[in-house]
Parts: structure tokens; C-alpha cells; sequence
């Protein structure tokens, strides 16, 4: 983001939430809802993904997807 002009706390911020389980990522997800954030970033397995796009509402979300299946761990699987 700095080498396009823009500068954190000034243009932009982050806020983080950590999610000690399964159970809690709806409830991550809520508490960054209740900050205001206009875009979310969710990140780990499917069932992560699943609270983002259910707490969101309209607000865009990036999705990184993790898959512990990988050409070393599951070569019948990989891409």
C-alpha cells in the first residue's frame, strides 16, 4: 500500500481479530462488523469463510482459502 501513496493509520488501518477456535470465528467476525470496517479479509478453512460472508452484510469481502491438501500431502488431489 506505501509504494502506492497510501499511508496506514493516515489512509487506511487494520484491525485484527483473533479467533481461538472453530466456534469463535462468527463472533471475530461480529466484533470487526462492530468497529466499522468497510471491507473484510477472512482467511482459514471453509467454515471460516462461511462466518465472514454470514456476519458481512454488504461490505466486500477478500477470501483467502487455505487447503491443507497439497501436491506433497495429497498428490491424487492437487491442482
Amino acid at each position: 500500500m506505501g509504494e502506492l501513496g497510501y499511508r496506514e493509520g493516515v489512509d487506511f488501518k487494520f484491525e485484527f481479530v483473533f479467533a481461538a477456535n472453530v466456534e469463535s470465528f462468527a463472533e471475530g467476525y461480529r466484533t470487526l462488523i462492530s468497529r466499522g470496517v468497510d471491507i473484510v479479509l477472512a482467511t482459514g478453512p471453509e467454515v471460516a469463510l462461511q462466518a465472514a460472508v454470514a456476519n458481512a452484510g454488504s461490505r466486500p469481502i477478500v477470501m483467502v482459502a487455505i487447503d491443507a491438501c497439497n501436491r506433497a500431502t495429497c498428490p491424487s488431489r492437487a491442482i
